[in-house]
């Protein structure tokens, strides 16, 4: 997760920066919420968003095509820093978790195939091994999210790096995680630049992909893990600067997407899209693949965190991706669908 908040506020004299007024800097931080597997639902809404606010017209990215996209809002205090990120195999329902170490969900509505909006979205907090909602910025950062939205699914946390497996089909929210085996070097890490995306390749050994946001091996590549039962080993990401990795999804040829976001204060927030052909994830290679898709000022972009794909009955690839506001006023939440053009 990277706060450019504090930039903003540094850099408020660039007032173009997100074509916002600077109404004020202080980041609105939300407390989390006190109940344990408590769900809590207020007021939402959910504005359409054109893909290009200069060409209304725009309706492809690179590879993407544009199939809708959202401002998220709630007067739920504890809406906000999204970042992992599961759709439903049936497109109705999204889970996300946030910096704060709660759970979000909603269900999605469509219409002649394009997302439209979101409602009925439940906050509830996220529980430790103990059973105690998860304290604090250092432990709850949660970063990824992958499974299966009514069964098990594993989230990453970057400011403790972890991952934890959690069982949803049983309990729900009041689920209690179970600590995978970590790479002893996953455990010095960057402060702030640690553990961000997760991935299950497609092999027959059940292979986590686990990459950084902003630690480097000594050729200055993004690190990582291959971790399998038993052992792991290391990998790394090929930088493209000044782009960071937030998120990782896998196609269902094995194909890995990365989703890498950026921030200047000239230029504002950016992200890219890379693919990565699933043969070339082996122990100790670099990794690289084809950028997919990259976007800046003036399409709609914000810190971009959460990315997840689903192929529907036709087999079209449909790629989600969603948005971090960190609890500060001048960012948004941003919840895009796109369809993957092959």
């Amino acid at each position: 997760m990277f706060r450019f908040g504090a930039v903003i506020c540094s850099a408020i004299t660039f007032a173009a920066l997100f074509a916002f007024t600077a109404g004020g800097c202080q980041a609105t931080e939300q407390a989390l919420s006190n109940g344990m597997g408590q769900i809590t639902g207020k007021s939402e809404g959910s504005t359409r968003i054109p893909l290009n606010g200069d060409d209304l017209a725009i309706d492809t990215l690179g590879d993407l095509g544009y199939l809708g996209g959202l401002k998220l809002t709630s007067k739920d205090k504890d809406f906000g820093g999204l970042s992992g990120l599961l759709v439903s195999e049936d497109g109705n329902r999204f889970l996300s978790v946030s910096d704060k170490g709660n759970w979000i969900t909603g269900k999605l509505l469509y219409r002649d195939g394009e997302l439209i909006g979101v409602r009925e979205i439940k906050i509830a907090p996220m529980l430790d091994p103990g059973g105690q909602s998860i304290e604090g910025k250092k432990f709850g950062d949660a970063e990824s999210l992958i499974g299966d939205l009514d069964g098990r699914v594993l989230v990453s946390f970057e400011g403790e790096p972890r991952i934890w497996a959690y069982d949803l089909s049983l309990e729900g929210f009041a689920a209690r995680p179970t600590p995978l085996a970590m790479p002893p070097e996953a455990r010095h890490v960057k402060n702030n630049g640690g553990l961000e995306g997760i991935a299950q390749l497609k092999d027959k050994a059940g292979t986590l992909l686990a990459l950084t946001e902003d630690t480097y091996d000594d050729h200055g590549n993004m690190k990582g893990w291959l971790i399998r039962p038993g052992g792991s080993s290391s990998v790394s990401l090929k930088a493209i600067r000044p782009f960071k990795l937030t998120d990782l999804a896998v196609l269902p040829n094995g194909d890995v997407l990365t989703l890498e976001r950026r921030f200047t204060p000239m230029g504002g927030p950016g992200f890219q899209i890379r693919r990565i052909d699933g043969a070339t994830i082996q122990p100790g290679a670099t990794l690289d693949g084809t950028i997919v898709a990259s976007a800046g000022r003036p399409w709609s972009v914000d810190n971009m965190e959460g990315l997840d794909i689903r192929q529907d009955k036709t087999g079209k690839l449909l790629i989600y991706i969603v948005s971090d506001d960190n609890f500060i006023v001048l960012q948004r939440t941003l919840l895009m669908m796109f369809e993957l053009k092959e």
